[in-house]
């Protein structure tokens, strides 16, 4: 286990609030997000190690922020179920056809999938709607979609929110309902894939608690934005522009490691 400074710790805590944030008004996400962050600003090397801490880190985070959902009644349990339980035989798949491939090409291909999911984000038209809470998507859809986003999330040894949260849109959820739902698939999805991390020993167990921390305070704040802000455009071009962000820091950051 790394040493960090009193400072990296308290960038840790620091990351994990705005993590917070981000799951609780973009349902997913964090692990894109928190990837680089892990790398680069709290300062570890090891990209097993900060990928299977973040992992962790940000499924007990997703479900954290989606116990607000569950009072708020933003989430349909059995449309999370419908497209969970595919996911979990998509990500043992997903693992398989990972095997082998360099890291940083991982990223690089994280990067690109997640600019095109800014496209959608920024091209959806949809708003809250009343009825939000008790709103369900098309089962035939909803299946084969959670399968699909089960494979990505084990390809790429993550939570799969990036995914998660366009695909419920796309199958019929408005923005509000599909945050809440996609927070428990998040949080389900990552901690079945964070299991090979733990048994080779690349989880940091002290920076995930200083990660569930500061989200769980992030997830307070967010929460309650992500009702007022659904009703609107808003919160689909602030996702949209997160993921920007963070898809072209991630693809400058990791394509000169391709060539070296």
């Amino acid at each position: 286990m790394p040493v960090l400074t009193l400072d990296q710790n308290l960038v840790a805590i620091a990351a994990g609030f705005f993590i917070g944030l981000v799951l609780s008004l973009a349902g997913g996400g964090g692990s894109a997000l928190a990837i680089p962050v892990m790398l680069y600003v709290v300062g570890l090397k090891n990209i097993k190690l900060a990928m299977g801490t973040t992992v962790v880190a940000i499924a007990v985070t997703a479900w954290i922020s989606a116990i607000p959902h569950t009072f708020r009644k933003t989430i349909s349990w059995s449309t999370a179920l419908a497209f969970t339980v595919p996911g979990f035989l998509g990500l043992f798949l997903g693992r398989d056809v990972r095997a082998g491939l360099p890291m940083h090409l991982l990223m690089v291909l994280l990067g690109c999938l997640m600019l095109f999911n800014a496209a959608f984000m920024a091209s959806t038209l949809q708003t809250i709607r009343p009825d939000s809470g008790e709103a369900r998507p098309n089962v035939g859809m909803t299946m084969p979609l959670g399968f699909l986003v089960g494979v990505m999330a084990g390809f790429f040894g993550m939570g799969g929110g990036f995914l998660i949260l366009p695909s419920l849109m796309f199958s019929g959820l408005p923005l509000v309902a599909a945050v809440g739902n996609s927070l428990v698939s998040v949080g389900s999805l990552g901690i079945v894939n964070a299991i090979p991390y733990a048994i080779n020993h690349h989880i940091d167990w002290r920076i995930v608690a200083e990660y569930i921390a500061g989200g769980s305070l992030g997830t307070m704040i967010g929460t309650p934005w992500a009702k007022r802000l659904g009703q609107t455009r808003t919160l689909s071009w602030m996702v949209a522009l997160i993921l920007v962000v963070a898809s072209l820091y991630m693809i400058g950051a990791n394509v000169p490691d391709l060539y070296t």
